[in-house]
């Protein structure tokens, strides 16, 4: 079955990034809707938001998935955002396709943004369940999204398929509340594992730099200067260790540890 694609993107910083995307779909004799060059968006940019949905409403029928292609600003745009929660109550299924190492018209790669299809949510028998969770998301170069996009979207929307109704309509953005309290466990979780693994190298360190022990009344033998205080620590270096540690923070993929809210 050939299926309509509609394409929902950051049209002024990822227009270049999206034409490969669009043209792996369109050239295998397949439909495509959305903005397709920069007369289209001109025209539509001009027109009321009441309009722009509008205008969104009749691209988006007779579609039956939709491909979010994700860039580094893609995640909380105002139309990305209606043609998300649009697409899922209409019953397409949702691909997201991350783009950021696709080259700009300066030949530039972009650095990752964040994932957009984490700031849904649908209320299902088992809990509310991120978008993130139910469809999808992958890295064009690094997943083969030329000679895969077509299993993809069939994928995609055999996912929606299960869907109920009531599930589809309840689709919904995450409130500023629930966002807040997940940044808040997050960032403990970060601090906690930084701060606790550069206390721990502090520590190490000394025990290597000084081997005259002192008795801890409460336990084993500590090396001196162990305990050292918190404030002492230097940030810069931290930053620094963290830099040669290997760990790519740019690249790494974000949707490894999605779970619910």
């Amino acid at each position: 079955m050939v299926r309509r694609v509609f394409f929902s993107f950051h049209y002024e910083r990822d227009k270049w990034r999206v034409n490969p995307v669009r043209n792996a779909w369109v050239t295998q004799g397949r439909e495509a809707a959305g903005f397709e060059d920069a007369a289209d968006w001109e025209e539509v940019k001009k027109q009321s938001e009441e309009e722009i949905k509008n205008w969104i409403d009749d691209q988006l029928h007779g579609t039956s998935v939709t491909a979010v292609l994700i860039g580094n600003e893609t995640a909380g745009r105002k139309y990305v955002n209606y043609e998300i929660k649009e697409s899922v109550r209409q019953g397409n299924g949702i691909i997201g396709i991350k783009i950021h190492r696709l080259k700009d018209k300066d030949d530039g790669q972009d650095f990752q943004g964040s994932n957009p299809l984490k700031n849904f949510i649908i209320e299902t028998e088992d809990g509310l369940k991120k978008l993130s969770t139910v469809f999808e998301t992958y890295e064009w170069k690094r997943d083969d999204g030329w000679d895969n996009i077509g299993d993809w979207v069939e994928d995609a929307k055999q996912q929606a398929d299960q869907l109920t109704e009531k599930e589809k309509r309840s689709v919904r953005e995450i409130t500023s509340g629930e966002k807040f309290v997940k940044a808040l466990q997050s960032a403990g979780k970060i601090g906690g594992i930084v701060g606790g693994g550069y206390i721990l190298y502090k520590w190490l360190q000394n025990a290597n730099n000084d081997s005259s022990p002192v008795q801890n009344q409460n336990g084993p033998e500590l090396p001196n200067n162990s305990q050292q205080n918190i404030g002492d620590i230097d940030v810069e270096s931290l930053g620094e260790d963290l830099a040669n540690s290997g760990i790519d923070l740019i690249n790494q993929d974000d949707d490894d540890n999605d779970g619910l809210i």
